[in-house]
């Protein structure tokens, strides 16, 4: 009976991930940052029947491979519009489908046991950057879909399992799609993974086996198509954009996103957040049982070490590309015996931890509007985050609060990291999934949906202009009104000298506290707020 029962949890893991992510999917906005540039560009792929060579308003955009932009537009076409809760499923369903690759692949090679299995998959879909990908557009996740399907495949070669001949062909097509999604992260990763594998097991000599002549045809001739295509469509500058521009120049001088050598170093502590410290025992035991470590794990260590010395080494670097790493991260443990015997005093501190501090962070935001009365500090954020004061986020800090502080006296008292781990991913996501019905009035502070909804009220068909001071991205509001948008004003002393006239004025409120002359300028005029925007009329 309790076999059966396991059985069942492990299959209804990524069924309970989904249902606690829905409110999200259905009530968030879009971002302005990267998911309004993505739908845009998708607009323009689909009115101008160029399907290999994209453009951002006019301009040639060569940053992105065309497979997930191809997703949204099929999206697109079948929803009529763009559609956030069919849209999330691009990054749900890739990021679900790494839980079920992962477990089927340790489940085959009898690693863990089931409770263990059951805990692992918990923790990896509540990882912080993980679980925010699963529900934000980024091609991210369905980049690291293909990269696990890649490195399985090989696995699978590598051992002699049945159908080894058509995993021979699935590893390059695989690693194609991951090149095909996001760029030469999702070619480099499997190919430097294999090779240290191969290094590692001192079998230099059959190289050509796993990396041969197959592997490169296949993965040259899809290549070649691809380039082909977009040469046709984009000419000869994209194709100098695309290989090298956006692929060399990042990785050797960075214009975007330069960062030194050991920001990862730092990054990967909350990209694995609130986990990272029940992972440390896997690292340290691959490295000091690295002679006696079976081959999975092995491929595992592979993956993240020889990927993480990658990415460190490349100059352009985000949080965001080490979620590639994060399932074999999470999957590099040490047998049950090994925790047992010698790391259990560590599982309880390193679950422990994180707990409590999830634990203080919802107490705060519960006592926040109690003591907005007595300090100003707390009067302030509640004034301006005015969702804190809603019953459902109240709700949630409750959950979070009271989960948190369970999880802590397990891993303490009983020791147990399986149940405590278990019980701290539960509450973060059934805390995710009570905090989701407040997105209305949270979507203020993400997205540019509600401003625009508010400039068009306040017009009320009179026909003003749009002047913005000081914020970014400003080029994509005609994705969400036909109200036009004037200057975009970044230099405070030219607005003063010429400040505009019969518009509405949006800035962020915190420019009011940096530029006394602003404040001053807009003092006494009638204004709305909106998240973080006040939106000024002046006649």
């Amino acid at each position: 009976m309790k076999d059966s029962t396991e059985n069942l949890i492990l299959k209804a893991i990524p069924f309970f991930i989904l249902i606690s992510l829905l409110p999200m999917m259905f009530l968030r906005d879009f971002t302005p940052s990267n998911e309004i540039r993505y739908l845009s560009i998708v607009d323009e792929m689909l009115s101008s029947g160029k399907f290999f060579a994209f453009t951002f308003n006019g301009i040639p955009y060569a940053d992105k491979p065309p497979l997930y932009f191809w997703l949204l537009g099929l999206c697109r076409l079948i929803a009529g519009s763009h559609c956030m809760p069919l849209l999330s499923l691009l990054s749900a369903i890739p990021g679900l489908v790494i839980l079920c690759i992962m477990d089927k692949w340790v489940r085959e090679e009898g690693l863990f046991s089931k409770r263990e299995r059951i805990s692992l998959m918990l923790v990896l879909g509540s990882s912080t950057m993980f679980l925010g990908l699963l529900f934000f557009l980024r091609m991210d996740l369905l980049m690291a879909m293909f990269i696990t399907l890649a490195l399985y495949s090989f696995h699978r070669h590598y051992c002699g399992k049945k159908g080894a001949v058509l995993y021979s062909y699935l590893f390059p097509v695989w690693t194609f799609l991951a090149l095909f999604t996001k760029g030469p992260v999702g070619l480099l990763m499997p190919i430097v993974t294999v090779a240290l594998f191969i290094a590692a097991q001192k079998r230099f000599k059959e190289i050509g086996k796993w990396l041969g002549w197959k592997t490169w045809l296949i993965l040259a001739g899809l290549s070649f198509i691809w380039l082909f295509m977009a040469y046709r469509d984009g000419g000869i500058d994209y194709i100098k954009d695309l290989l090298f521009h956006q692929t060399v120049d990042r990785a050797v001088n960075a214009f975007h996103h330069k960062k030194p050598f050991w920001y990862y170093f730092l990054a990967i502590w909350y990209v694995a957040a609130p986990w990272f410290l029940l992972m440390i025992p896997g690292l340290v035991h691959c490295i000091a049982r690295r002679k006696s470590l079976d081959d999975t794990r092995k491929l595992f260590a592979c993956a993240v070490f020889g990927t993480f010395i990658m990415l460190s080494g490349f100059s352009s670097k985000l949080a965001v590309y080490l979620v590639p790493i994060i399932p074999f991260l999470v999957y590099l443990q040490p047998d049950s015996s090994v925790r047992q015997k010698r790391i259990k005093g560590w599982d309880s501190i390193s679950i422990a931890i994180p707990a409590v501090i999830l634990a203080m962070t919802g107490l705060a935001v519960i006592l926040l509007p109690v003591l907005s009365s007595s300090f100003q500090f707390a009067s302030d954020l509640t004034e301006e985050y005015g969702f804190v004061r809603n019953w459902t986020v109240i709700s949630a800090m409750i959950i979070l609060t009271a989960g948190s502080l369970a999880s802590a006296f397990i891993a303490i008292r009983k020791k147990d990291w399986i149940i405590s781990s278990g019980i701290l991913s539960c509450t973060i996501f059934a805390m995710v999934f009570c905090a989701s019905f407040s997105m209305p009035d949270i979507n203020p502070f993400i997205g540019y949906g509600p401003l625009a909804r508010e400039i068009e009220r306040i017009d009320e068909n009179r026909g003003m202009t749009v002047e913005t001071y000081g914020i970014s991205r400003t080029e994509i509001m005609p994705f969400y009104t036909d109200i036009p948008i004037g200057t975009k004003w970044v230099d405070i002393d030219a607005f003063m000298a010429d400040p505009p006239q019969n518009c509405l004025l949006v800035i962020k409120s915190n420019r009011l506290k940096r530029y006394p002359q602003m404040a001053e300028f807009v003092k006494g005029r009638k204004f709305t707020r909106c998240g973080y925007f006040l939106i000024y009329e002046i006649p």
